[in-house]
């Protein structure tokens, strides 16, 4: 299937983002590594009608972040508020001794305001979309965005 890629705002925390517009079919993906987005125009086929679009939303509560020792980085999007449970559960897994504490963080996003629970977010992490065209290593212009790791 043919696509395009667009650098947009993020619809929840407003950062840079791509959205992969699938033009043949009008299907619409958006990830954002910053707020957690998950957010999916779909087609599906029905009897009835024949297609019809759903979206499907999930995530745009925050990130976990883990950098391990060994390079591996394993992100996790926060569908809902962050529970007591959940929290002890990201502590545990941020403590352990095959992580890298320095570039691993947890931050969740309610009600438009980031707040840091662990970690350091990288540099440039709380920029908007418009201040996010620098040279910053994090936040990167689209012709460089892929021979950076972010």
């Amino acid at each position: 299937m043919a696509s395009i890629l667009y650098e947009v705002k993020c619809p929840c925390c407003e950062w840079s983002v791509f959205e992969d517009y699938y033009y043949k079919t009008g299907e619409r993906y958006i990830i954002c590594s910053r707020c957690g987005l998950d957010y999916k125009k779909l087609l599906y086929h029905t009897d009835e009608k024949g297609f019809e679009y759903r979206e499907e939303i999930n995530g745009g509560h925050g990130v976990f972040v883990l950098m391990k020792k060994d390079g591996i980085r394993v992100s996790t999007r926060l569908n809902g508020r962050i529970t007591d449970e959940e929290l002890e559960e990201y502590k545990s897994r941020f403590m352990k001794d095959e992580v890298n504490q320095q570039e691993s963080y947890l931050v969740s996003f309610e009600e438009g305001v980031f707040t840091i629970i662990l970690g350091t977010p990288p540099e440039g992490f709380f920029l908007m979309c418009e201040e996010g065209k620098t040279d910053n290593e994090f936040v990167l212009p689209l012709e460089n965005r892929y021979n950076k790791r972010i």
